[in-house]
């Protein structure tokens, strides 16, 4: 057949949309610096988290176990397009770069011992190929779930609430499903009484449920509390019961049934085949459960996870009436397109060398001389969200001479940010070797200043400071900067002000040395410089020779000790920082806003969508939040 065949996304089984869910390199004087910089180094040294989402910092336990519980200027270049490789010289790259990623992974800190691929990509990327067994796809949020498993209405240890078996609802992945039964088998085991009562898991296709704002995957149950009447007696819950702080039910003669709550999920942590992401539950009834952990000798191991894991969330209802389950996905979902929304734990495996192993494989794809294949593997690594398809792409697709691979290797880096340092070496190489359409130098650039790393500071001071490239990229590659606070910045931008002669670059910049320095000048850098803008610079470089921390922190424990906070990380200041982000002043609503979502743990955006935004989300947050956060601790917390 001449030309290409019909292009089309890999599916796995029936999901015919899953999609929607989620040139060689330059040459180099010796092949093994071309090896190195290949996608084998990258997952040696990635450490991968999910793509919108920022992970929760993990928590560095104190070694008490009770300790545990509190925690257009000049014409573009003119560069020769790309050329087609040929399919010997590609596949011998490849082949080469097989044999050194495997003595690399193995030799260089990364995965010792990689897990064996048992499919080849061919058989990855064929189009109806099936999986055996449950299939969960894309989030908890946004997903589906294929051959679903069934939590059966009532069973040796568990029923399901009355009212929820009309919703049909009792759907989820194998593993959520063996899990659940598993653990109220245990409970029963240990401390007999009263079945484990049950509401929603999901729908047998996923997808939206009325009742929740995720639910959609298959990886999330609701689990009713295990109860007593008020002899103490284990009765079963006749509905998802409200309880007090204390353990008392407020409409219902109930009480709180912390033993076997508790032993419940001491099972569900310990059960070696599910990663438990999340286990969703009210302060007060979480502070029953951990100090009823103590008082029994719990491994301080466990108290460790159960204190992170246990978490009442800010931005819905407390979970006062049930325990909310949520697991990771499994390893054979993860390689099919099952994506975790953090946080990853540092004590379960999150499939990784799994991921890299499939990636190493599905990236022999480009050695075919027809591009379908090609495209298709890109295809299929950004619809499974893999963290080393960013440097497929960079290293094989976007210099593809198919036009056609080329557009899915640049779709792939718009949605998936690059997460390691030598994907970030292939993408300073494409923006060096490429002629990039507007489009095309967008994303990359995009990709640039996604990236948080500070190598990314000299690539983009570097392509900024080339005076051969268009205005319009050396703001891309200005704005790259955007969020990189590191206090060795200043001198540049000291530097760069007085020589920017676009105004609009020299506004940027200045904008820029604000955010960073926690401090403004109070000038408007668009307009023509004049003797105001010189004194004020004389100003900025005294004030850093002699004045400025070189440290961020410190530069913002100064600016809020100017607001008239001179205790750092106090949330009884909180009321007091809040009006500050209705501040004319862009550095100050900019700072204030990192300084709430560090002292509150809440993840923000750091940049909104207008100046009022941030203060209005934080005053409504902030009240809903507020006296949880203050609450003093009981004594068993000190």
């Amino acid at each position: 057949m001449n030309g290409v065949f019909a292009l089309r996304p890999v599916s796995v089984g029936p999901l015919s949309t899953a999609r929607k869910f989620f040139p060689l390199m330059k040459r180099r004087h010796h092949l093994t610096i071309l090896l190195l910089l290949t996608l084998g180094l990258g997952g040696c040294t990635s450490a991968s988290q999910g793509p919108r989402y920022r992970h929760l910092p993990a928590e560095k336990p104190d070694a008490s176990p009770r300790a545990l519980l509190d925690q257009e200027r000049i014409k573009p270049k003119e560069e020769p397009g790309p050329r087609p490789i040929p399919l010997t010289v590609r596949s011998q790259a490849l082949s080469a770069v097989d044999a050194a990623v495997t003595e690399a992974t193995t030799r260089i800190g990364g995965f010792q011992r990689l897990p064996e691929e048992p499919l080849t990509y061919r058989e990855i990327l064929r189009p109806d190929r099936t999986v055996s067994g449950s299939l969960s796809i894309g989030t908890v949020r946004v997903g589906a779930l294929q051959n679903p498993a069934i939590l059966p209405e009532t069973g040796d240890h568990h029923q399901i609430i009355e009212r929820h078996r009309v919703r049909r609802t009792n759907f989820g992945t194998s593993e959520m499903v063996s899990a659940i039964k598993e653990a109220a088998a245990e409970v029963a085991a240990h401390h007999g009484g009263a079945p484990l009562r049950v509401g929603n898991l999901g729908y047998a296709r996923g997808g939206r449920i009325p009742w929740s704002a995720s639910h959609e995957a298959g990886r999330d149950a609701d689990l009713a509390f295990y109860t007593l009447d008020l002899e103490g007696r284990s009765v079963p819950s006749p509905d998802l019961l409200t309880f007090h702080d204390d353990g008392t039910c407020p409409t219902d003669p109930f009480l709180f049934d912390v033993e076997r709550n508790w032993a419940l999920v001491r099972a569900l942590l310990t059960n070696p085949t599910i990663n438990v992401q999340w286990l969703f539950i009210s302060e007060g009834l979480k502070r029953l459960l951990l100090e009823h952990a103590l008082e029994i000798d719990e491994p301080p191991f466990l108290i460790e996870r159960a204190s992170r894991i246990l978490h009442q969330p800010t931005d819905a209802a407390p979970h006062d009436d049930h325990l909310h389950l949520r697991i990771g996905c499994s390893r054979e979902d993860r390689l099919e397109g099952c994506i975790d929304w953090g946080p990853r734990w540092d004590w379960y495996d999150w499939h990784e060398a799994a991921l890299f192993a499939r990636t190493r494989e599905i990236q022999r794809a480009f050695q075919e001389s027809n591009p379908s294949y090609r495209r298709n593997a890109l295809i299929f690594l950004q619809r499974i969200r893999s963290p080393f398809a960013p440097e497929v792409a960079l290293r094989y697709g976007v210099h593809d001479p198919h036009p056609d691979v080329r557009a899915e290797a640049f779709s792939l880096l718009e949605e998936l940010p690059i997460q390691n340092a030598t994907a970030l070496t292939a993408l300073a190489d494409a923006l060096e070797a490429l002629t990039l359409d507007n489009d095309e130098e967008r994303i990359l650039y995009r990709a640039l200043r996604l990236f948080d790393s500070p190598d990314v500071i000299d690539i983009a001071i570097a392509r900024y400071e080339r005076d051969d490239l268009t205005v319009r990229e050396r703001g891309r590659a200005l704005r790259a900067l955007d969020h990189h606070m590191a206090p060795r910045l200043i001198p540049f931008f000291l530097q760069a002000l007085p020589q920017e002669e676009h105004p609009g670059l020299r506004a940027h910049l200045a904008r820029q040395l604000h955010r960073v320095a926690a401090r403004t000048d109070g000038l408007d850098w668009e307009e023509p410089l004049a003797d105001e803008h010189r004194r004020a610079l004389l100003d900025w470089e005294m004030w850093w020779e002699e004045e400025a921390p070189r440290d961020r922190q410190a530069l913002l424990k100064d600016l809020v000790a100017r607001k008239g906070v001179h205790e750092w990380d106090d949330l009884q200041e909180v009321d007091t920082l809040i009006p500050f982000l209705r501040s004319d002043d862009d550095s100050t609503r900019y700072n204030i806003n990192l300084i709430l979502s560090d002292w509150t743990g809440r993840w923000v955006p750091r940049d909104w969508q207008n100046d009022d935004a941030a203060y209005q989300f934080w005053s409504r947050w902030w009240d809903r939040n507020r006296e949880r956060m203050l609450r003093q601790r009981p004594e068993a917390w000190q």
